[in-house]
């Protein structure tokens, strides 16, 4: 069939467009070669960063056990790591690495520097077979949104701070972490920071946090770190925190002091911040001294020690403004029941005058009945002397009439 010269055949139109859609070949080969170009790159970094030799775990020989590639423009680290097998410390920060998968491959690291990467998720860190013997991992300053359960068994430290974490209810605990460090994230609650039995520190500071009751079984917890976040107060009863040695809940938005009265619960808190919160504000110079008389068992507030003094002083104050405040009360009980008994009296005066008046009303109401009686008795009897008058009158008449 012939064609006239603005029609194209379907089958070279097709063939057209998949070479259209197909990028040239000698870009396939370019990508490849810069793939392998920088392969080697990295690897170079890589070697150029070892040191430390060490004892391999199976003490028979010595090998390599730090790496420090730290800012050096690194986004992919290929399949390069595991061949090294007896890494103890490897330091990956400063790059731009989204994947980091190979690095559950070298099974003896005990600490991991991952900050300031590309990284979006912690599913390498799930799987309860791999880094087992990792302590340390920080990846701080990455993509991450989410914190998800993690294996890691022998962890004590993580540093999530600065990603953009809207949630930590899939962390589930934790048997060995020690120190974690969530601040700079997008957490309204702390749901999910639960069943850690040696956590010691919790950095949770800006945020949008607005209670701490979600916390749950921390029974190590000394170090509570809630600064620039968005507390009005406390909710009654907190969580049972019995090894609270200090809270910081500077920069929020406590307006009444009286809030401070249910951190009473916390026995064994000595240390609290509480600085640029409205009522910290209000207190001005006084404010050491009006928090002492809400906690006397500080030590510490904010960075000033606690003097034996200033607790005297501050006691000593609690105690007359007590007595002041009782007196108040006292005279306004007194005020109280003189204004009742006043009430009282004028209320059986009134009473009285109203018993008065309704008794004088009674006997006007009895006279005016009775003058009415006899109003009506002494019209009904005169009326009866008109009748029998009047019939005296006819019989007269009577008499009259036979005598004619």
């Amino acid at each position: 069939m012939s064609n006239n010269g603005d029609d194209i055949d379907e089958d070279q139109q097709v063939e057209e467009e998949e070479e259209v859609e197909k990028p040239p070949f000698h870009f396939e080969i370019i990508r490849k070669v810069n793939k392998e170009e920088d392969r080697a790159r990295v690897h170079d970094i890589i070697r150029g960063g070892l040191s430390q030799i060490g004892k391999s775990h199976n003490q028979n020989g010595y090998a390599y056990t730090n790496l420090d590639v730290k800012d050096k423009k690194i986004t992919d680290l290929y399949d390069l790591l595991p061949q090294y097998q007896h890494l103890r410390v490897g330091d990956f920060s400063k790059n731009s690495i989204a994947d980091v998968s190979t690095l559950n491959q070298i099974p003896y690291l005990l600490d991991l520097n991952l900050s300031f990467n590309k990284i979006s998720t912690l599913a390498p860190f799930t799987p309860a077979d791999r880094l087992q013997f990792l302590q340390t991992l920080d990846l701080s300053n990455n993509k991450l949104t989410e914190l998800d359960a993690i294996a890691l068994p022998k962890l004590r430290k993580l540093n999530l701070s600065s990603n953009q974490i809207e949630s930590c209810e899939k962390l589930n605990g934790h048997p060995t972490l020690e120190n974690l460090e969530i601040r700079g994230n997008k957490l309204k609650n702390l749901k999910g920071i639960e069943k850690m039995p040696n956590l010691k520190e919790l950095d949770a500071s800006e945020n949008q946090i607005n209670n701490i009751n979600d916390l749950d079984k921390l029974p190590s917890l000394k170090t509570l770190l809630l600064l620039k976040n968005k507390l009005t107060g406390f909710v009654s009863p907190l969580p049972e925190l019995e090894s609270l040695f200090f809270l910081n809940v500077g920069t929020n938005k406590i307006k009444n002091p009286k809030e401070l009265e249910k951190l009473r619960e916390f026995t064994t808190l000595k240390a609290l911040e509480i600085s640029e919160n409205p009522f910290a504000d209000e207190f001005g110079g006084e404010c050491k001294k009006e928090v002492l008389m809400i906690l006397p068992q500080l030590t510490k507030i904010g960075d000033e020690e606690v003097e034996e003094d200033e607790r005297k002083d501050a006691l000593d104050t609690l105690k007359a403004r007590i007595e002041a405040e009782e007196e108040e009360r006292r005279q306004k009980e007194e005020e109280e029941r003189l204004r009742l008994e006043e009430e009282e009296r004028l209320r059986q005066e009134e009473e009285a005058r109203l018993a008065e008046e309704a008794a004088a009303e009674a006997e006007r109401l009895k006279q005016e009945e009775e003058e009415r009686r006899l109003q009506e008795e002494m019209a009904k009897k005169a009326a009866e002397e008109q009748a029998e008058a009047g019939g005296d009158d006819a019989d007269g008449d009577g008499d009259e009439d036979d005598d004619s």
